[in-house]
């Protein structure tokens, strides 16, 4: 579901296949779906924050990035010294910080190429609680990470001329204003020959005897 994929457990039966062609596709876009909603709230909130404490230049798009970044690296670290405790209580053989932290980069960008993995046959219960709760944070640094350096990229490039989008939705509105403005312009023509016709008519004239 996380597309992790480490390699050391695969479906080894066309039924297996084809649950993951329909199933594993569908929790894939669930997945990815709860994670960028997940990344936008988080950094949408550290954006709240910051701006009420006064921090403006926190939540502009390139202070962000690092700050998200930092984040993320930090947490990878978290991730290392745990995977490294982990393997050093239930796995006999070396295993350093360095293999600790390249474990934790390749499980919260879900490459998983397989080299590095926890060990099943060694995990208890409390595993399934605590390294899925540190991946899942992971992933949610780096998702918002990566909505923040997709806001710098965009005011980087953002073009002062208007798009092709831009133009044809301007010039639609322009037609509709004027199709709008066609009716009053012919009303209020109406009226002003109306009020000339009826000021000619009912003119005063001091020498006509009728009009007393």
């Amino acid at each position: 579901m996380t597309t992790i994929g480490y390699g050391n457990q695969a479906p080894d039966s066309n039924a297996g296949r084809i649950l993951l062609y329909s199933l594993g596709f569908l929790s894939i876009l669930t997945f990815g779906g709860i994670l960028a909603t997940a990344g936008m709230v988080t950094s949408a909130v550290f954006d709240d924050i910051v701006i009420r404490y006064g921090l403006r230049v926190l939540a502009k798009p390139w202070c962000a990035c690092l700050v998200w970044g930092s984040l993320y690296y930090g947490w990878m670290a978290i991730i290392a010294w745990a995977a490294q405790a982990w393997k050093e209580n239930r796995v006999d053989g070396p295993f350093d910080f360095g293999d600790g932290f390249w474990f934790a980069y390749l499980s919260t960008t879900t490459i998983g190429l397989g080299d590095v993995y926890l060990e099943p046959h060694v995990i208890i219960g409390s595993d399934l609680l605590y390294f899925p709760m540190l991946l899942l944070a992971g992933f949610v640094f780096l998702a918002a990470f990566l909505g923040k350096l997709r806001d710098l990229v965009m005011s980087l490039l953002k073009s002062k001329h208007a798009t092709f989008t831009e133009s044809l939705l301007m010039l639609m509105q322009r037609d509709k204003d004027r199709e709008g403005a066609g009716p009053l312009m012919a009303g209020r023509m109406f009226v002003t020959e109306n009020i000339q016709h009826n000021s000619g008519r009912f003119r005063y004239d001091p020498n006509d005897d009728t009009s007393g």
